[in-house]
């Protein structure tokens, strides 16, 4: 057999070498240890070869080479071979591959699906831009490759033969797609200049969809003047079949399509706590998400469809100039491809920061946020959003589970290690009648579900993708505009007042409507044991996980599995889980330095 195989392969090698001979039988204690009986057997720890192959695929997903094998095997004591080991960690963890191998992690451990809210069916898919796309003149046109409009349906746009007009209105236009360049728009969408573009359409507001998931109509030729794409066009989305150099797709179904790239958020997040060394804790409660330029996109068009918004208009969140803030290994930062990190309220006002000017909240800093509001004696007018938390807040999660009690679950699962099963068939339970958190079979998950899903209600979709933060300003309860369409209509039939879910009064919310978007527990209310502090939304829900210990409980279960396994059980390892979280707060929360004790492990050592 090759000898580099077997250097590569130390226990085929062992096994090949021990069985060479004819006659030879391996040691009685590997029989015994294959047998399952190890009585009097100590396990040695893993020879150096073999410990740096399982560092290697631990770390960074593949085996080490030749060469890393023989620098450690021509080292002729133990010490000096320690010392060569804690410097390969070191190295691993500072490797974009680990920084990969973190993303592939997140996205087994958190199981957060596409980005796909709500996709129009008549159009037939869903980008999440939730802008008007753009249409390229033909070429051998007049215009050709100019952009525009483009549409015979005369209150969509402008006809096709205007790319054959040497009369049409043609402008010059930095686009937010691509800051570095210009491009030519052609009729409507570039109308005016490109900083003076028309924002209203006689009473609508140009930022504000009228045509599904492709955004505002380019205006009723009733009304003048004729809806633009806004300032740099961001109403506005460039073609499908026009992408720019260094950019993404809009075909929803490649692997560059901006909906494909939204749906990496949340492994995108973890991935830059674990590389650069923020509590995971962040992942809960910060303030702070990280996105590209498209992503940066969706979040400030979701934010858009509220006219109390329009300030992010004039707003260089897409010039490559603003982006100070550290970004992912594998772009270059300043790019429109890095994954930059971003206070969310900037692009998203409805999102709060709650830190004053904006700036990053992590660790201490970030758990320590919170915010009050009471629905049921507080205006609808003095609510301003939401406190943005970490991934719970981020577009993908709201739009892979679009129901707050699917939230709820899901995060349960992921975040404190539960698992949703029937009930056994020999438990009787009370009947039924209208809470499943207190009645009927349904209690056995529901009873830990719906106090969650109390932090979940707000966030929903009005079809096509539109995001509606229930309770004030268009997504209001108490607009009679709303009380017929979605998903107003399903909110006042799924919060029933008096419920766990939902527990203000119905005298309460027959004096407010608004009062079913009580989204914190009450003081007769615990989740965990915790009521919380009163901070609403998912922050509030993030706080109890965290300050509760089932967030760290989980997450070193989920850590250990990774790099030491197996699965810890809490019926068998309760100790040792225990002692683990201890050592993960200890550390900050922070998963390199956990990870490098968990690779010093007797268990990590000796092998599987």
């Amino acid at each position: 057999m090759n000898s580099t195989l077997l250097r590569l392969f130390p226990l085929l090698a062992a096994l090949v070498c021990a069985c060479t001979n004819a006659g030879d039988a391996p040691p009685a204690h590997q029989l015994a240890a294959l047998d399952g009986d190890d009585a009097g057997f100590v396990e040695p720890e893993l020879a150096p070869g073999r410990l740096v192959r399982r560092i290697q695929l631990s770390l960074l997903g593949r085996p080490p080479t030749v060469e890393e094998l023989d620098a450690i095997e021509a080292l002729t004591t133990p010490e000096a071979r320690e010392a060569a080991i804690t410097e390969l960690i070191e190295r691993d963890l500072g490797s974009v591959d680990f920084y990969r191998q973190s993303m592939k992690f997140a996205h087994d451990w958190f199981r957060v699906g596409a980005h796909n809210a709500h996709a129009n069916i008549s159009h037939g898919y869903f980008t999440g831009h939730l802008a008007i796309e753009l249409q390229t003149c033909a070429m051998g046109t007049l215009h050709a490759g100019k952009l525009g409009f483009l549409n015979n349906i005369p209150q969509y746009g402008d006809p096709v033969a205007i790319c054959n007009d040497p009369q049409a209105t043609v402008n010059a236009v930095q686009p937010w797609w691509a800051p570095e360049t210009m491009v030519q728009i052609i009729g409507r969408a570039g109308s005016a200049s490109a900083q003076s573009a028309v924002r209203k359409n006689g009473v609508y507001d140009c930022g504000v969809a009228r045509v599904g998931d492709r955004a505002n109509s380019p205006g009723d030729l009733s009304a003048s003047p004729i809806c633009g794409c806004g300032p740099n066009l961001v109403y506005c989305i460039p073609p499908k079949n026009g992408r720019l150099a260094n950019t993404w797709s809009f075909e929803p179904n490649s692997a560059d399509s901006s909906r494909r790239i939204a749906s990496e958020e949340v492994a995108r997040l973890y991935a830059h706590l674990v590389w650069y060394d923020r509590p995971l804790s962040d992942f809960l409660v910060g303030n702070y998400t990280v996105a590209p330029l498209w992503l940066k996109h969706m979040y400030v068009r979701a934010a858009r469809f509220d006219a109390e918004n329009a300030a992010l208009d004039d707003s260089r969140w897409w010039d490559p100039m603003t982006w100070t803030t550290p970004a992912d290994p594998e772009h270059m930062p300043g790019t429109p491809l890095a994954w930059h990190e971003v206070v969310v309220e900037e692009l998203h006002p409805n999102l709060l920061s709650l830190t004053g000017g904006r700036t990053l909240a992590t660790g201490a800093a970030a758990l320590s946020r919170s915010l009050k509001f009471d629905p049921r004696t507080e205006p609808a007018s003095s609510f301003k959003g939401i406190p943005a938390a970490g991934a719970l807040t981020t577009l993908v999660a709201q739009a892979s589970y679009p129901r707050e009690r699917v939230r709820a679950a899901r995060w349960l699962e992921t975040l404190t290690c539960r698992t949703f099963v029937p009930p056994p068939a020999d438990i009787v339970f009370n009947d039924f009648r209208r809470d499943p958190a207190l009645e009927g079979n349904c209690q056995h998950c529901h009873l830990l579900i719906d106090p969650a899903a109390t932090f979940f209600k707000r966030w929903s979709f009005a079809g096509n993708g539109v995001v509606a933060l229930g309770g004030f300003g268009h997504a209001s309860i108490t607009s009679t505009t709303n009380m017929g369409q979605e998903p107003f209509v399903r909110w006042m039939k799924a919060f029933d007042p008096g419920t766990v879910m939902t527990p203000a009064t119905p005298a309460q919310v027959a004096q407010s409507p608004n009062a079913r978007f009580i989204d914190f527990l009450q003081p007769n209310q615990t989740l965990f044991g915790s009521s919380g502090d009163g901070t609403y939304g998912p922050l509030g829900f993030g706080k109890i996980l965290i300050e509760s210990g089932e967030f760290d409980r989980c997450a070193v279960r989920q850590l250990y599995a990774r790099f030491v396994g197996p699965q810890l059980d809490p019926a068998h390892h309760d100790a040792l889980i225990e002692s683990l979280r201890a050592r993960f707060v200890a550390n900050d929360r922070k998963v390199k330095p956990f990870v490098r004790e968990l690779l010093a492990l007797p268990e990590f050592r000796k092998g599987l």
